[in-house]
């Protein structure tokens, strides 16, 4: 049986995962440091089959200077959708990593290209302990635009 969205659904579930990708980027940038602010927009695509109907980025404020920080930073959203979306648990979370990284926004890859599995391992610990801060932070951006859904 196929499930059928209708585009106010699908709509929904991008907002929810731009949020969520962006506030966990935002909070861990926050635990080493660091500052931005986040922008979510839509897209206002019509081809919601294959584009996204939401974008986000973070405006940097100011970034850690330690590189394996960024690499985590970089990492935090992609890891807050997955967990978001139920893709994966502890064990092959980082195969998936890998198996997803050119799917990544360039600005993803560049502070992540080099990271370890240690790192990304971290780094996914830290997002289920700030999970409910990122959960706050992620509702106050889908509230601030769910007038587009």
């Amino acid at each position: 049986m196929t499930i059928q969205f209708n585009t106010n659904q699908i709509l929904q579930r991008d907002l929810e995962k731009s949020a969520y990708h962006e506030s966990a980027h935002l909070l861990l940038l926050r635990k080493f440091g660091g500052d931005g602010i986040i922008k979510i927009k839509p897209t206002h695509t019509e081809n919601l089959k294959h584009e996204k109907g939401f974008l986000g980025c973070i405006k940097l404020l100011k970034l850690p200077i330690n590189l394996n920080e960024q690499a985590m930073i970089g990492c935090a959203g992609f890891i807050a959708e997955q967990i978001l979306m139920g893709n994966y648990c502890d064990i092959d979370a980082f195969d998936l990593w890998l198996q997803d990284y050119d799917f990544l926004s360039i600005s993803d890859q560049t502070l992540s290209k080099n990271i370890t599995e240690e790192s990304f391992n971290k780094a996914y610990s830290l997002i289920h302990e700030l999970w409910s801060e990122i959960t706050k932070e992620a509702e106050i951006y889908i509230r601030q635009n769910a007038i587009h859904c």
